[in-house]
């Protein structure tokens, strides 16, 4: 060892590091942010209280400061620039919330389009011919099943597959029960 090397402290070492990223080693930025991974992570997290937004806060902050390193003067504080940004990166997304939290509740949706129209007239057709099936049945029993049908049938259904229903009133079994 040298008595240079005994001199070198580790904000040299960082410094090196950081010029060195500043030229594009990729390896040397990943070994400085290594040293504030942690620290960054639960400082957000204390923000945030969420440790997925802390997770995606401080891969953010992070890209940005690779993005940025070009404008980073050597031998200012890493630590400090690197915590800036982050609280940037927090602020930037707690504006984002709160303008998604202020829009009025019953905005209303888009029309539906030509997609959601044909499924609607196909499933409104499938109900119209399990209805028809029921005719059959006691008149009694026509309402409770449309009731029924509009509720809980999907496409899937056996009524909606063309099966006959069938009322099977066994205790323990349900009411419904198609053949």
């Amino acid at each position: 060892m040298t008595p240079a090397d005994s001199r070198r402290t580790p904000d040299d070492d960082e410094t090196r590091l950081i010029r060195q990223a500043q030229e594009g080693d990729r390896s040397a930025f990943a070994r400085v942010v290594a040293d504030y991974y942690d620290r960054l992570y639960r400082w957000l997290f204390q923000l945030t209280r969420d440790v997925h937004q802390a997770e995606d806060l401080t891969q953010e902050t992070l890209l940005k400061a690779f993005a940025g390193l070009r404008r980073f003067r050597a031998g200012s504080n890493f630590r400090a620039w690197l915590f800036r940004i982050a609280h940037n990166c927090f602020i930037t997304q707690r504006r984002g919330v709160r303008r998604r939290e202020t829009l009025p509740e019953d905005l209303a949706t888009a029309e539906e389009g030509p997609v959601e129209k044909t499924l609607q007239a196909e499933w409104q057709g499938l109900l119209d011919e399990a209805v028809a099936r029921l005719k059959e049945l006691h008149a009694a029993y026509r309402d409770d099943y449309r009731a029924y049908y509009e509720r809980f049938a999907g496409p899937d259904s056996p009524p909606m597959r063309g099966a006959d229903p069938a009322i099977v009133l066994v205790p323990g079994v349900g009411m419904f029960s198609f053949g």
